[in-house]
């Protein structure tokens, strides 16, 4: 496709509620994935368990199957009357796990949260005992999140992506030379900054490897090779914003202007601008026919 933007979405949707695993170049950062953003919460979490932001999510998650209710009745057994300042989640567990006299109705969540405390706990030791990537592999192994892929249709291409999040923090363990602790925090700090320059880890997709049908710009599969290739959306139409342009310029030295007659009330562009507008359009054409070449090859 020339842009991804808007239908890309709309056939991502259509061949996925055909059963069709599809990704996209928009797919390929790492950062925005659901999966990723996942494990990402846990790895804050096992930093700071006092964040209520990454805990509710991972709490909310298939991994500990929490649901809004849950958190509901959490707040309102889990809070000690002594204490003044809002309690933190991760302090709401405590309580609720070590409390006695609370109705029946609440018990499956004391349960419930007793368990999350161990998975946290095992959790943390990791972070604080092994390398980046192998504390992440072993959260892979403790919270079984891999396995939790087969939920998904495309479950092969999510395990990818968790796999390649690990891929990076290799790499960054391997430039930081950091101790286990201080890399995790390093990690999370450089994963944030990336979050806030709104640019994103990029992710290489394999179509053949994962099964799936692949979106990409045309500039974007430049240089691959595909055995079967469908062109998109060729009826959108050039863009019109150089007609909207109050001047334009040539490399000879012309100057086309769009003129306010106030007298009359009237706009209306120069001969110049008309000239140069034509040749805008004609050198447009012959680049989007260069790029469509470079499709159809």
């Amino acid at each position: 496709m020339r842009s991804l933007k808007k239908v890309s979405k709309q056939i991502i949707r259509a061949l996925r509620s055909r059963e069709i695993p599809v990704a996209s170049d928009e797919d390929a950062e790492l950062l925005a994935l659901p999966e990723v953003r996942l494990i990402w919460n846990l790895l804050k979490v096992a930093d700071n368990p006092l964040s209520d932001a990454p805990m509710a999510s991972v709490l909310l998650s298939p991994i500990c199957a929490m649901s809004t209710e849950d958190l509901a009745l959490l707040r309102v057994y889990g809070t000690n009357p002594d204490e003044k300042k809002r309690t933190r989640i991760f302090r709401q567990m405590h309580i609720l796990a070590d409390k006695t006299d609370i109705p029946e109705r609440v018990k499956p969540l004391q349960k419930q949260c007793i368990e999350v405390l161990q998975l946290l706990e095992k959790v943390r030791s990791s972070a604080e005992q092994l390398p980046l990537e192998e504390c992440i592999q072993q959260i892979y192994e403790i919270t079984d999140l891999l396995s939790l892929q087969s939920l998904y249709e495309d479950d092969a291409l999510r395990r990818h992506h968790l796999d390649a999040f690990m891929q990076e923090a290799k790499k960054y363990r391997e430039h930081a030379d950091l101790t286990a602790q201080s890399c995790l925090s390093g990690w999370l700090r450089y994963l944030d900054r990336i979050r806030d320059n709104d640019s994103s880890l990029k992710l290489k997709l394999d179509a053949e490897q994962h099964g799936c049908v692949t979106i990409k710009t045309i500039h974007g599969s430049k240089g691959l090779e595909y055995p079967f290739v469908f062109v998109a959306n060729l009826d959108k139409k050039f863009s019109q914003q150089t007609a909207k342009s109050e001047m334009l310029t040539s490399e000879e030295g012309l100057l086309g202007l769009h003129l306010h007659d106030r007298s009359r009330c009237l706009k209306y562009h120069t001969a110049t601008f008309q000239y140069l507008l034509g040749d805008a359009f004609s050198r447009q054409k012959s680049e989007e026919m260069r790029l469509f070449y470079v499709a159809l090859t």
